[in-house]
């Protein structure tokens, strides 16, 4: 199968709820469309793991920052989309709470600036809530720094996506 129409087809699986489960092999097609396409250094299977630090205002009287490790807490695979203009890449679920296995959880966009800096939107499990994240791509990893206000605290996620295969 031409590269091009397999990107067709995950983005049929993709946008279409309820498609993914009816596709009995979708790891094994991913595992041929690694094998046979010619993908670029992005793409791949990875393993998405946060570090989380939660820091409260200096007048709290607890004033103790709260930090926990989410380790490897989800599966998915970065494939190019050569068929869309809003993004470079898609992220599609293999194995990710709230998602069904082929759903697409996140768009990558590549900046023209640095090859090595990746926009995404993130989305959440609902769909209501869109997060857009600097992704910065070092060899066989992508990070991200990110910050937000939850209340008074501010909270401070790294995200962390390990590529497992293919490895060059």
């Amino acid at each position: 199968m031409r590269p091009y129409r397999l990107a067709v087809l995950f983005l049929l699986l993709a946008t279409a709820p309820g498609i993914a489960q009816k596709v009995p092999n979708f790891k094994k097609d991913l595992e041929r469309y690694f094998h046979k396409a010619r993908i670029d250094s992005v793409e791949g299977l990875y393993t998405i793991s946060d570090d989380i630090t939660v820091v409260t205002p200096w007048y709290d009287s607890t004033n103790s920052n709260e930090h926990r490790t989410r380790d490897h807490w989800a599966k998915v695979a970065l494939v190019r989309d050569s068929t869309s203009l809003t993004r470079d890449y898609m992220e599609l679920t293999i194995q990710t709470p709230g998602f069904e296995e082929g759903e697409l959880r996140a768009e990558y966009l590549r900046t023209r600036q640095n090859s090595h800096i990746l926009i995404s939107k993130q989305l959440s499990k609902d769909r209501s809530k869109i997060e857009t994240m600097l992704f910065e791509h070092e060899g066989e990893m992508l990070v991200a720094k990110f910050e937000y206000k939850d209340g008074e605290n501010v909270v401070k996620l790294t995200r962390t996506y390990l590529k497992y295969y293919p490895r060059k």
